[in-house]
């Protein structure tokens, strides 16, 4: 097992927190839209999505295979958030098209990843399940079958692995 760096891990928690504190919020937006059905929280969830889609947020050198998993997690997150929230009213067209390229931008580097090197110990196990996911959600968001048939791959190269 792995033996944690505590400095280390207190720069990555640094380094992420921006975004999981976003994730977080967004979810938490996106959750409330669902429950109380109030637009206004839709729409702020789709205008901050839009804004990170315009600010290419998450969209840059992946540096290791840390930065490619929160890649991953981070795009998961928000595009169940967009699901959830894309059919509200008030939800603006120039929101889905920031937004709905950016998700699909997002997957190409799991992919390419996995395609690359698949014999590696992450294109088989929870990293890829959770990759998995996270293409398929953009899939579904962006109307995208490659995405999503991506996404399935994931999901039965999970189930292959379950053994009673």
């Amino acid at each position: 097992h792995s033996i944690v760096d505590p400095a280390l891990h207190a720069r990555y928690v640094a380094q992420t927190r921006a975004l999981s504190q976003a994730a977080r919020r967004l979810a938490r937006m996106a959750d409330g839209y669902r429950q109380g059905g109030d637009p206004g929280m839709a729409r702020c969830v789709a205008h901050w999505l839009a804004a990170f889609a315009r600010g290419s947020v998450l969209a840059g050198r992946i540096r290791g295979h840390q930065s490619l998993y929160v890649q991953d997690w981070m795009l998961g997150a928000f595009a169940i958030d967009w699901l959830k929230i894309r059919a509200a009213q008030g939800v603006a067209a120039e929101s889905r098209r920031a937004v709905l390229p950016w998700f699909v931008a997002l997957s190409r580097p799991v992919q390419q990843v996995d395609a690359a090197h698949p014999g590696r110990v992450d294109a088989r196990n929870n990293h890829r399940y959770w990759a998995g996911m996270a293409v398929m959600a953009a899939g579904i968001a962006a109307d995208r079958r490659d995405l999503n048939d991506w996404g399935l791959g994931s999901f039965q190269i999970a189930m292959a692995q379950i053994t009673p």
